[in-house]
């Protein structure tokens, strides 16, 4: 039955600047309150009703599409999330998925993880093929990284380690090909996830610091791994919070980072805990140019990426997680994908594994001092 939406008032939020934006809230509401649902009207009848042209009648349709309210099917429509005529795969097909590499990832873990997954694969009756992508200057993966050809062929993709442009996911969701992200989310778009706890990471690190006497610890988060690795913030914040200690503000550290500048003085750190293993590798570098050479003088632990080998061959104390549960997730969200479309976010522990880079810390400047304020070096 056919509703009059131009009769539908808009939502509370009069500060949207986009007409788009606007249609898009009306029909946000007009789901959530149960006046649509099963398959929408076309675009013209939309555009009709909402006295709105077929281009903007889209483009908020695209984004709710995006957020996993609505999808779209080319030739077919755009239904109310979950109420989308069936198209199960058959259990036994054979299924060929991508595994995505941006150029220059040359982390031998990384490799250690794809065959591991095509072995999985391999047993569920599937093939996976690691496809070499070029990303743009800022190292994000643009719309056009896979061609019509690539992902015709594809039945689903694997995002590992990437940084996937919002325009990229869109161009994925068009198409219908599942995807799942893998140590990395995206801030604005929705999709299955697999990735370590950082944030318990950050707490069993802080935890085993503070108990060893520390009460200045710099929470180090390599830009590499954002958006996800700011979950490490709530596991550090929990920790310095239970005891009463002065919270330094955590530093997103990026290449040219003045060590320093953060090693040095009367207010340096006493302990550093890295998000990244090749982070606290650069750390424990520079803490030997500045002279701190024991773990009393500065201590040093990490949220190592899964599988990572660096910590182990530089005896830093890190938190771990096993690649073999982050391949499985990977597998298992990936052969499900094409039976759904929900945004599910597996975490996966790990533990901290002490290889003698944490010490109590030598007699220092008093507790309480803070960092610097920049959170971007």
């Amino acid at each position: 039955m056919e509703k009059d939406i131009a009769s539908i008032a808009p939502t509370s939020n009069t500060k949207l600047s986009y007409k788009y934006q606007r249609l898009r809230e009306r029909l946000r509401q007009a789901v959530q309150d149960g006046e649509w649902s099963g398959k929408l009207p076309g675009e013209r009848r939309l555009a009709k009703c909402y006295r709105a042209n077929a281009k903007t009648i889209n483009k908020a349709l695209n984004d709710l599409a995006l957020e996993g309210l609505l999808v779209r099917h080319i030739g077919r429509g755009t239904f109310v999330a979950g109420s989308e005529p069936s198209e199960k795969t058959l259990p036994n097909k054979l299924r060929h998925f991508g595994w995505l590499t941006p150029a220059g990832q040359n982390h031998s873990y990384r490799y250690r993880m794809y065959d591991r997954a095509v072995e999985m694969l391999q047993q569920k009756g599937h093939r996976l093929t690691r496809l070499y992508v070029m990303t743009s200057i800022e190292g994000e993966l643009m719309e056009d990284t896979l061609g019509p050809g690539a992902l015709h062929e594809m039945d689903g993709v694997v995002l590992f380690s990437s940084h996937p442009s919002r325009e990229f996911l869109a161009t994925l969701r068009r198409r219908h090909v599942p995807m799942v992200m893998a140590n990395n989310h995206h801030k604005q778009i929705k999709t299955p996830v697999v990735v370590s706890d950082y944030s318990h990471g950050a707490f069993s690190l802080c935890e085993q610091l503070v108990a060893l006497g520390h009460s200045r610890i710099q929470l180090l988060i390599s830009s590499e791994l954002l958006p996800a690795a700011t979950a490490a913030e709530t596991g550090y914040h929990a920790v310095m919070n239970r005891h009463g200690l002065r919270t330094w503000k955590p530093l997103t550290v990026a290449p040219g980072l003045d060590w320093q500048d953060l090693l040095t003085g009367d207010d340096r750190p006493t302990a550093l805990v890295c998000v990244g293993g090749p982070l606290a590798v650069e750390a424990s570098d520079q803490a030997v140019v500045a002279g701190l050479v024991q773990p009393s003088m500065l201590s040093i632990s990490a949220l190592a990426e899964p599988g990572e080998t660096l910590m182990a061959e530089r005896s830093i104390t890190a938190y771990e997680v096993d690649p073999e549960l982050i391949v499985y997730w990977i597998t298992e969200l990936l052969v499900s994908a094409p039976f759904s479309l929900s945004s599910e976010m597996v975490v996966v522990p790990g533990c901290l594994r002490d290889r003698g880079s944490a010490a109590p810390p030598m007699s220092g400047p008093s507790p309480g001092s803070h960092a610097p304020d920049s959170a971007v070096i």
